[in-house]
């Protein structure tokens, strides 16, 4: 779509998707912790009850992915092109907080549960599947899901097991 819009144009259409994802993550006790280009990261702390995170987690998911169907439908009747859109959930651990430069700090969350993440995230794309979940995600969730098998992704060393909700 960058190729098609004017930034202008670009940063209205992200604006309406972010509204999208942000509700459905704040109606779940979720917190975004970055936006990052036409992306962002969100957590559900496990403090608690992890496995009921985790299944607030997978509904802000589902609800992201309605509501993002109600925006396509939206974009459809104004003559605009649909996004294309992938989710990735995963448990583990994150660090968070302020880092960068002397002249630029930035919030951010760092450490292999969000590279794990993102790209689990890349392999959307590669398996044309709107959301993907880690082992360690189900795992936590309780609950079995449909194995996609094993995938290798890029920069972690052995191929992890891959699951899409039912």
């Amino acid at each position: 779509l960058y190729d098609q819009l004017e930034r202008r144009e670009m940063v209205a259409l992200l604006d309406r998707w972010f509204g999208v994802m942000g509700a459905a993550i704040e109606a779940e006790g979720g917190e975004i912790l970055k936006f990052m280009g036409d992306g962002l990261l969100a957590v559900f702390p496990l403090d608690g009850d992890p496995a009921a995170s985790c299944r607030r987690a997978l509904a802000a998911a589902n609800s992201t992915i309605a509501g993002t169907a109600k925006l396509n439908e939206e974009l459809a009747a104004e003559g605009k092109a649909a996004l294309r859109f992938g989710l990735a959930l995963h448990a583990g651990d994150v660090e968070f907080g302020h880092i960068g430069a002397t002249l630029r700090i930035d919030f951010t969350g760092i450490g292999p549960a969000v590279h794990h993440a993102s790209r689990l995230q890349d392999l959307t794309k590669v398996l044309q599947r709107p959301l993907l979940l880690s082992d360690a995600f189900v795992k936590t969730l309780g609950k079995r899901l449909r194995s996609l098998g094993f995938q290798g992704m890029r920069g972690v060393r052995e191929p992890v097991e891959v699951f899409a909700p039912e």
